[in-house]
């Protein structure tokens, strides 16, 4: 899920339709993340976005754990998700938009 503050989808929403009611106990939460781009170990600019839509608005208690440069390759989730990306992709160019879809199909 991508937990991006602006432009794109926002990990909020996701919580916000159904994180909350899958775990309606929940007091807290755990978010893996890789440390390149804008959720960086460095970015305030995301930290502080991630306690005022998420933290503050669901009273959450939010811990952040950044895989180390290079290794978000071991992120569970990702990990499971793009081995089946590589296997139908089979080194085959993205040229394009419905090749990727294609492909990842």
């Amino acid at each position: 899920m991508n937990w991006g503050f602006g432009h794109q989808k926002e990990g909020t929403g996701w919580w916000r339709d159904e994180g909350r009611r899958r775990y309606q106990q929940a007091s807290e939460l755990l978010i893996l993340a890789d440390s390149g781009g804008s959720n960086g170990a460095r970015c305030r600019l995301w930290k502080y976005a991630l306690q005022e839509k998420l933290v503050d608005r669901f009273q959450l208690a939010v811990t952040v754990c950044h895989y180390p440069t290079g290794t978000s390759k071991w992120n569970p989730v990702e990990h499971r998700f793009f081995s089946e990306i590589s296997k139908h992709w089979a080194g085959q160019s993205l040229t394009d938009y419905p090749t990727i879809v294609r492909l990842i199909g």
